[in-house]
Order: structure tokens, then C-alpha cells, then sequence
């Protein structure tokens, strides 16, 4: 093999005391540790390349045979000592052997050794299964031949025995036989979980079985290319292929491949996020494979969530925020497909103004309104005197002077209900809202019959009004800015003829002191 170098240890050519080797495992210190059937456990220093073999005549190992063998957490060996039990080894000089005599194991003979996530160890003998916590041992199948036992990623101890396969959750077992499931076969020689959580299981006279939590899946001689149904052991490769050595047809692969799997393909529908509101929804139909399908979320981000939190058994997961999601589809045959979905944001819009007056005189009381908003489509103002617009700059009139709050709602896109408010202050000078009247009707009638500004904040001292008519002669005049034209001469105190007036203000600011003269003119109507 082009890049590889494959070196044999034999009797033959290097220091090894055995070729009958059984069961190997490593240690934390990266010594390989092998069972024999002939000479006992054999140390290997992969480093050194030293060997030493630990047998009944120069250690603590009471037999030279060994099928069972596995590493513990504190880097201590736990060996099957043919028929006298199980032993552990410290790797130093301490053994400690346990048997029918000194422990709650029923018979010697070890298949299968293994450490839980819990720190029990497990061993399958030729009487049952028993488990050993460091001070208390309990037996399980008492009468069974055991074969192997393991522990699956949910926590789960399965246990193989020739008369039936037998899951522990932690309080109770339920066994599972050719009589109450799919299994092909009640003897089980081999068992092994794949990278999905499938427990794959290999049989003396049914095959390979695959399990996927509610069904079996057999591969036999008779539905698939397998060619041999007595399975010695079973494992998963890297790519989470499984491969069967059998008893009398070699080793198979790729098994999986000898049945078509079903494509799965999976149909999203996706919902917005509006404005950072977590709206958004995602709903995924599944086709092809076998129902019913179980879905598995992950990354989920929501309202109900303030974490990232898994997701399961729902095809549709709503009140989420923009981002990406995954999920896991499984049919009812354990056929699985992973899909990607994005929820994309609708942006909110930004309301920003600012404003600006610009009065030509005293009397220009208008205010431009500068519109800064972006990702807006529509704005609606608010001038805080009981008026509005819809335009993008408004200019406002305001009657009176003051202190107003203006409010522009900003929308975003329409149909997505997204809007802003952005709020500023106008302070309107009173000398804005200086207003002359352009005409009056002196007639006694006592509607409208004085003329006269009106006008704050400007220096009474400083006023001073004149009416002329249009040929220029004075008409009327008064430096009192309380006392308004009635229609008659100053001087006569007669009427004056109806027509059109010339007036003229002088004033100055009542905080600035600027001087103003404003002109205009005013019509004079009389009803009688």
C-alpha cells in the first residue's frame, strides 16, 4: 500500500511469547496491552518496541489465557483470565484476581470486559453478566452464556448472550428475542454502536442486524451479499461504514450499500424575522423514505429560549430570530438527512430629523423640517400642535409661539408592519408669529372692527405703527401697541373712505434689540 508500512511481530522474528493473540487495548501511558491464548497479557512499548509477558509463572496473572481485556479511567488493566476469572493490573506490581470465590461474578470464564461511563466495570461470563461498582457486584441473566456487553452513547448497557440480546437503562432490562422483535437471531456473538447511534449486532446463524431504536434491519445470505451468516465481530469504521468478520467467509464491508437507501429529501418553507421581533418560522416537509420521520433541531435561538437550545420531534419551530438552522431527518427505517435553512431579517427603518426655520421677517413663522431617515418608504409627522403631514420635508406653520415636540414615524417596508420614532424639540420665536390682518370692517357692527397686529416678545418701547393712504398723507399712527386703527382720522376723528391702507411697523426684539420696519398694506371695508 502506496504511503504505508505494515510490520508483523511473530514468535518468529521479534520477542513476542505468542501468535495466538485475542483482545488488544492501550493504556494512557501508549503501551499496547495484548491477551493471548498461550502466554498470558503481553506489554508492548511502541516506542521501545520491548515486550514482556505476564503469565502465572512470573506475575499475578492465574491463567496464560485472555479474550477479554479493556483500560479504566485511572490507566488500570482489567484482563479475562481464561477460566480463573478477572484480574487487575496496575500496570506495576499490583494484581488483584476476582472470582466465583471472592466476588458476585457466577461462573469464571470471561468473554467480554468493559468500563461504563460511570466507572462500573462490566464482564460478560460463561453465567451470566455482572457488574462491579469498586465494592458491590450485580448479576444480570444468571444462566446466560454472555458473550459481549457494551455501553451506547445514551447510556444505555446492552448485553449479548446465546440466548438473548438484553438492554439496562439504569433500573430495569427488556430483552429482545426472535419471539417479541425483529432480531434474527437469539444467539449474539458481536455488538458495536455506529456514529448516528445505530446499535449494529452480529449473529451466530441470523446475519447482521441494524437497529435503530425501533426496528431491526437484517443483512443476510439471503437478501443482501453477505456470504457467511455466522458473525465473529463486527466494528465501524471512520466513515461510519460497518465491517463483519465472519467464520468461515472472511471479512465484509460496506454492507450497508448492499440494500438501496432511500433519498430523502426535505421541503422548507421560511418565514421572516421582522424588525429583530423574532417572527420568523420554518417549516420542513420530508419525501421519500418511510414514515413516520423523527426531526432533531439544533442551534435554535427563539423566544422561548435563552440559550441555544436542541430542538426535537416537531416539523416546525417558530418565534425565531434571523440566523441559520440545521436539522436532522430520520425516517422510520434510520435513514437520515441533514438539512441548512437561513431565516433572513426584514431591517427595521432609522427615523432621523432635524429642523430648520427660516423667517424672511417677524412674520414668517414657518419651520423646515429635514428628513434623515434611512430604510424608510413612508413617514408621517407629528408637529405637536394638533397637525400633521405625510410628506418626506414638510414645512409647518406653527400660529403661536411655543415649545413643540415633533414626532416622525418612519415605516420600512410595506406589509412587514416595521416602523421608527424619532422625536425633537421646535422652539418657535415669538416674533415669528407676529401676524398683521389684511383687512378689517369698522362699521360698529362689533365683529372685526379694530385693526391691529398680533405679536409677542417684541420691545413696547420701541413700537410704533403709521398709516398712510396712497397718495402718502399720514392716516393714523400710535407708539401704543395695545391701541388698534378703528377706521378714522387722528386728527378729525372722522371716517375714512373704504379702500386700500399702507401701513408700517417699527419694532425691535425684545431679547436681541434688532431693529425691524415691516410694510404692508391692509383694505378697509365698510357695510354701511
Amino acid at each position: 500500500m502506496v504511503g504505508e508500512t505494515i510490520t508483523t511481530y511473530s514468535m518468529a522474528n521479534s520477542g513476542i511469547q505468542s501468535d495466538k493473540l485475542r483482545t488488544l487495548t492501550f493504556t494512557p501511558d501508549g503501551r499496547l496491552w495484548i491477551g493471548s491464548k498461550d502466554a498470558g497479557i503481553i506489554s508492548f512499548d511502541t516506542i521501545t518496541l520491548a515486550l514482556t509477558s505476564y503469565n502465572p509463572s512470573n506475575s499475578g496473572m492465574p491463567d496464560v489465557e485472555s479474550w477479554g481485556m479493556t483500560t479504566d479511567q485511572f490507566g488500570n488493566i482489567w484482563a479475562a483470565a481464561g477460566n480463573s476469572g478477572l484480574v487487575r493490573f496496575d500496570g506495576a506490581s499490583n494484581w488483584t484476581v476476582y472470582n466465583t470465590g471472592n466476588s458476585g461474578m457466577t461462573n469464571n470464564w470471561v468473554n467480554y470486559v468493559t468500563e461504563d461511563n460511570q466507572g462500573n466495570i462490566w464482564v460478560a461470563t460463561g453465567g451470566g453478566f455482572a457488574r462491579f461498582d469498586g465494592t458491590n457486584w450485580t448479576t444480570f441473566n444468571v444462566g446466560d452464556y454472555g458473550r459481549v456487553v457494551i455501553q451506547t452513547t445514551d447510556g444505555r448497557i446492552w448485553m449479548a448472550s446465546t440466548t438473548r440480546l438484553t438492554v439496562f437503562d439504569g433500573s430495569s432490562t427488556i430483552d429482545f428475542t426472535t419471539g417479541n422483535s425483529g432480531i434474527p437471531d437469539n444467539d449474539v456473538s458481536a455488538l458495536v454502536e455506529d456514529q448516528s447511534g445505530n446499535l449494529w449486532l452480529g449473529t451466530v446463524n441470523g446475519g447482521v442486524a441494524k437497529y435503530n431504536g425501533s426496528t431491526f434491519q437484517v443483512f443476510d445470505i439471503s437478501n443482501s451479499t453477505l456470504p457467511d451468516n455466522y458473525i465473529e465481530t463486527i466494528d465501524i469504521d471512520n466513515f461510519n461504514r460497518p465491517w463483519v468478520g465472519m467464520n468461515s467467509g472472511g471479512l465484509a464491508g460496506f454492507i450497508t450499500d448492499t440494500i438501496p437507501v432511500p433519498t430523502i429529501v426535505l421541503d422548507f418553507q421560511v418565514g421572516v424575522d421582522t424588525c429583530y421581533r423574532n417572527t420568523g418560522l420554518i417549516s420542513v416537509t420530508p419525501s421519500g423514505g418511510s414514515s413516520p420521520y423523527t426531526f432533531v433541531w439544533s442551534s435554535i435561538s427563539d423566544s422561548a429560549h435563552f440559550f441555544t437550545d436542541p430542538l426535537t420531534n416537531t416539523n416546525v419551530i417558530s418565534s425565531l430570530s434571523a440566523g441559520n438552522y440545521t436539522v436532522l431527518v430520520e425516517d422510520a427505517n434510520g435513514n437520515q438527512v441533514h438539512g441548512s435553512v437561513t431565516v433572513p431579517l426584514i431591517l427595521p427603518p432609522d427615523a432621523a430629523f432635524f429642523t430648520r426655520s427660516n423667517p424672511i421677517e417677524f412674520t414668517d413663522p414657518d419651520v423646515q423640517c429635514i428628513n434623515q431617515s434611512t430604510g424608510a418608504t413612508s413617514y408621517q409627522w407629528y408637529f405637536g400642535d394638533g397637525q400633521t403631514s405625510f410628506d418626506s420635508d414638510p414645512v409647518h406653520t406653527y400660529d403661536t409661539a411655543g415649545i413643540y415636540l415633533v414626532m416622525l414615524v418612519a415605516h420600512g417596508q410595506p406589509g412587514f408592519g416595521c416602523i421608527d420614532t424619532a422625536f425633537g424639540y421646535v422652539n418657535v420665536d415669538p416674533l415669528f408669529t407676529f401676524y398683521v390682518p389684511n383687512a378689517f370692517t369698522p362699521d360698529g357692527d362689533g365683529t372685526n372692527d379694530f385693526w391691529g397686529p398680533k405679536g409677542l416678545n417684541f420691545e413696547y418701547e420701541s413700537y410704533e405703527l403709521e398709516i398712510f393712504d396712497r397718495w402718502g398723507g399720514l392716516m393714523w399712527r400710535t407708539d401704543n401697541p395695545l391701541k388698534w386703527w378703528d377706521g378714522n382720522h387722528m386728527n378729525s376723528n372722522e371716517r375714512v373712505k373704504q379702500g386700500v391702507y399702507v401701513y408700517q411697523f417699527r419694532l425691535k426684539h425684545v431679547n436681541t434689540f434688532e431693529p425691524k420696519v415691516l410694510k404692508g398694506t391692509v383694505t378697509l371695508y365698510r357695510h354701511n
